[in-house]
């Protein structure tokens, strides 16, 4: 046993907040793109000092030495055997290097499909890059918001149509030009990651919590400046706003309906986006702009705690308006989530009735009470409902845990995720 550093590692500087400076490892992947991780720059530097070891103690031994007492020898004994290794940061040079075998996914997202590879969307990307220059941005802003006042103004003097209006050809409509620009929210995500020197964008269809979303590969945004990544995170909304000044303008034009109502699904869903609370480009563009990692492995008590100064952590070793926004940010989140789950919690019971109703009227059918259609109808929405009610169920639990983690202490992996953190491949 010859225990190193990976000598295919790729380590970039990051830049966040934190008197801790941290770097960004790019560990090769079987799938020919690597997996990153950020760590106390210290570490590295400590390993790369180190000669090869021919136990995990011996290598331990080493770095604490070389880290001039900083660092116990029993704490880097465990962080080589639970984190450096089994994440291909720390290899046996004995042993022949493969790439790491780690699984490529979002945790947030219970499905991943792959819809664009890189190669197409960075070929598309290079050719919308006018579309980021400064001029370009002031002069689409300024004209969509100009476009989305004079909607409003005449909307509110005529007599208007409203989504509870919305016919069953209309909503058809609306959800293909909803798909349409979403699809092109994700192309403004990776044109801005190509501006910025990003060559593996990817744009993909996942299905988050309930419902189903597109995303796009921003790991390379690691690379990056915080205020590149800050722009990266709005650059999608921005790029759905076209869109958006477009159906103003077709309203005014021939007054359709149609149009109205894309008006209305466009803000919500760019409202909805706009969600710190969620895996969303609010949520991102929030922790760039802090220059953090992560803002959901806090908990209430690890934050107040601090403040005193007892058990410090990373959070003691950020800017005093960071720690400020970070208190707000959990306490704000764990009211959100409490409604949240109120409100599927009510959903969840009227469901649970209904399937109830379902089931008392199986009878039914072995009676031959029921016509043929009657009986389909009845199984399908049977089956629909109960498929509902089971993933509601998962969210449901998934939320819980998500709460207690902001609540407890014990419930927050924040000692692991804080020494590694790996960037969520993609960004909802």
């Amino acid at each position: 046993m010859r225990l190193q550093l990976n000598p295919d590692l790729v380590v970039h500087a990051f830049d966040g907040a934190g008197r801790v400076p941290r770097v960004v490892c790019d560990v090769p992947h079987r799938s020919g793109r690597p997996v990153r991780f950020l760590l106390p720059a210290a570490v590295v530097t400590v390993l790369q000092k180190c000669e090869p070891a021919n136990s995990i103690a011996e290598l331990a031994a080493s770095m604490s030495e070389r880290a001039s007492g900083r660092l116990a020898q029993s704490q880097c004994a465990v962080l080589v055997e639970t984190q450096l290794m089994p994440r291909g940061v720390v290899v046996d040079l004995d042993v022949e290097l493969v790439a790491n075998s780690m699984k490529r996914r979002d945790d947030y997202l219970s499905v991943k499909v792959t819809l664009f590879s890189h190669s197409v969307v960075t070929f598309l990307a290079r050719r919308l890059l006018w579309l980021c220059s400064r001029a370009a941005v002031v002069i689409v802003i300024a004209a969509v918001l100009l476009a989305h006042l004079a909607v409003i103004s005449f909307a509110y003097r005529e007599n208007v149509a409203w989504l509870s209006d919305i016919t069953v050809h209309g909503a058809a409509i609306l959800i293909v030009l909803i798909t349409i620009q979403v699809l092109w929210h994700e192309f403004g995500h990776a044109t801005a990651l190509v501006r910025y020197g990003g060559k593996n964008p990817e744009i993909g269809w996942g299905i988050y919590l309930w419902y189903s979303v597109f995303f796009t590969d921003l790991s390379e945004a690691w690379q990056m400046s915080r205020k590149e990544r800050f722009h990266i995170d709005l650059a999608g909304m921005y790029f759905q706003s076209m869109f958006l000044g477009v159906f103003c303008l077709l309203w005014l034009e021939t007054r359709q309906h149609i149009w109205l109502y894309a008006i209305y699904g466009t803000d919500l869903h760019l409202a909805n986006n706009l969600n710190p609370f969620l895996r969303m480009d609010g949520y991102w563009a929030l922790i760039d702009a802090l220059g953090l990692t992560t803002l959901r492995d806090f908990s209430i008590a690890r934050l107040f705690r601090n403040q005193n100064g007892t058990n410090p952590s990373f959070i003691a070793g950020l800017p005093l308006h960071t720690k400020r926004i970070a208190k707000i940010y959990v306490a704000c989140s764990v009211i959100f989530y409490s409604v949240l789950l109120v409100i599927l919690g009510w959903e969840l019971c009227k469901l649970a009735f209904g399937l109830a109703g379902s089931i008392q009227s199986w009878h039914q059918i072995t009676s031959g009470i029921l016509a043929r259609r009657e009986v389909v109808r009845l199984v399908f929405t049977s089956i629909w409902h109960l498929v509902v009610f089971i993933l509601g169920c998962l969210i449901f639990t998934r939320m819980i845990g998500r709460l207690l983690n902001a609540v407890i202490p014990e419930f927050s992996v924040s000692t692991k995720s804080l020494l590694f953190w790996k960037r969520s491949v993609s960004r909802a």
